[in-house]
């Protein structure tokens, strides 16, 4: 009979325990840049080269986070300021390393006539030397680009071969499974970005 107020006393400390958890529990805010996509997208099976000159596939995108950017090494602005901004989101959530350690960011060139892998590996390498890069012929380029809902338009070249070529500036977000979770139209606010993957990708 003695034992039965020791097992009360365990009883309640586990339920007080329990309660107390989730009263100073961490309440995640709903995104407020992400467009949360339900259900996340899926994405076609692609076959692209990296910037290490190995191909670059669906499955690299399995087992971790990754931003998705479309652009190119030549972008005179919004390129190297999205890669800058992304940066700037990594190092707001610096002291949540089981967030930046499970998120890549991928920036595919949709120029791949000028953008070699080892040009495109040298590039994104110099915002941050864990960002990937990856691009491919025309047709895989605009297959994937496709599935992204992202544009582009290559203009013709001028008398020296020098040519602008718009796209998109969406940033978007692909979970573990190969599947497009949320899409970003704007890295800028890096706060509130950051804090919108942490939400997304610790829920």
């Amino acid at each position: 009979m003695k034992r039965i107020p020791i097992v009360i006393l365990a009883l309640l400390a586990l339920v007080g325990g329990y309660y107390a958890g989730n009263m100073f529990k961490k309440e995640v805010p709903p995104p407020v840049l992400a467009s949360v996509l339900e259900p996340p997208k899926e994405i076609r099976p692609f076959k692209l080269t990296g910037g290490d000159g190995e191909n670059f596939t669906l499955e690299n995108f399995k087992g971790q986070w990754t931003l998705v950017y479309f652009g190119y090494t030549y972008c005179p602005d919004i390129c190297p300021t999205t890669l800058t901004d992304i940066a700037r989101v990594y190092n707001r959530l610096a002291d949540q390393p089981e967030i930046t350690e499970e998120l890549k960011t991928l920036l595919i060139s949709v120029d791949p006539a000028r953008d070699t892998p080892e040009r495109l590996q040298d590039y994104v390498t110099f915002f941050r030397d864990d960002y990937l890069a990856a691009t491919g012929d025309k047709e895989a380029i605009d297959q994937i680009a496709k599935d992204f809902s992202a544009y582009y338009k290559i203009h013709e070249p001028d008398e020296n071969g020098n040519y602008p070529v718009d796209h998109s500036s969406i940033v978007s977000l692909v979970n573990p499974d190969g599947r497009i979770r949320a899409i970003f139209i704007n890295v800028a606010e890096s706060p509130q970005v950051a804090s919108d993957l942490a939400g997304i990708i610790g829920s």
